[in-house]
């Protein structure tokens, strides 16, 4: 175990709840433990959950597994909106063109 992680999890207790549920997802994530879903079923009681489980989480009293609940859910919706309305790239595409542009005359 490195130096950094010794630190970190000697000081885990300490840490602000909220900093605590952050750290304990990214690793989740990292590690493959919360699944994700290719195409998820979504319908009106999970968005519910979502949303109790976003204000839990504005308030800061989300627990760990609701930490996991709420990053599934969140995974889920997004993978949802984009199966059946993909959010158009072609304005982001041509925004990006512009800016290069813009920035290759400034750098000449």
């Amino acid at each position: 175990m490195t130096e950094a992680a010794t630190r970190l999890l000697m000081t885990f207790d300490s840490l602000p709840q909220s900093d605590q549920h952050e750290i304990l997802a990214r690793l989740l994530r990292r590690a493959n433990i919360v699944s994700e879903e290719s195409t998820p079923e979504w319908n009106e009681y999970k968005n519910t959950r979502r949303r109790e489980l976003i204000d839990r989480e504005i308030q800061g009293s989300l627990t760990p597994d609701e930490t996991l609940e709420l990053e599934t859910l969140q995974r889920q919706a997004i993978a949802y909106r984009d199966a059946v309305a993909p959010p158009p790239l072609e304005f982001a595409q041509e925004l990006h063109r512009r800016l290069l542009n813009a920035q290759s005359r400034v750098d000449s």
